[in-house]
């Protein structure tokens, strides 16, 4: 790994059983992702991308390869050190802003539960102005359009 790789992924491959019979999403994926640099996954529809990010973001078990973060496997951790790594060091967006977000909270409490231990609830209206969802605060995901929703979700 270079000084500046953060994650890598080395002959990473994932199998998925269907009713129809044994599907492989990723086929020996090797990428590395350096601290500072955006990245983007691209593809067509079918071609394997969502699979590698959940596996990059701990939340799948790769079939075969490995995923390291700062040289570390992640798949040889306990459970609770990759909840612990997903926690504090991995954030992964699902497409539909819906599957980030709890319909039953407003704008407003889904960015409470964030706020973590021993910090200031001003953070929260910090984010809310910075994403544009002053005026949003009291309404719930179903009562905001789909792009205040995925500004919410990001957060």
């Amino acid at each position: 790994m270079g000084d500046d790789t953060v994650l890598r992924c080395e002959q990473l491959v994932k199998f998925y059983e269907s009713p129809t019979g044994r599907v492989q999403a990723v086929r020996g994926v090797d990428l590395d992702f350096e601290s500072g640099v955006t990245s983007a996954v691209v593809g067509p529809s079918g071609s394997g991308k969502s699979s590698l990010m959940r596996m990059l973001a701990c939340l799948d078990r790769p079939t075969a390869g490995v995923v390291l973060l700062d040289g570390v496997d992640l798949w040889r951790m306990s459970e609770r050190a990759r909840a612990r790594t997903r926690a504090g060091r991995v954030t992964h967006i699902y497409q539909r802003p819906s599957d980030n977000l709890f319909g039953h909270l407003t704008a407003e409490m889904q960015l409470v539960r964030l706020v973590r231990t021993g910090e200031s609830l001003d953070v929260v209206d910090h984010w809310l102005q910075a994403l544009g969802l002053e005026r949003q605060r009291s309404l719930r995901p179903a009562q905001m359009s789909g792009g205040e929703r995925q500004r919410l979700a990001f957060a």
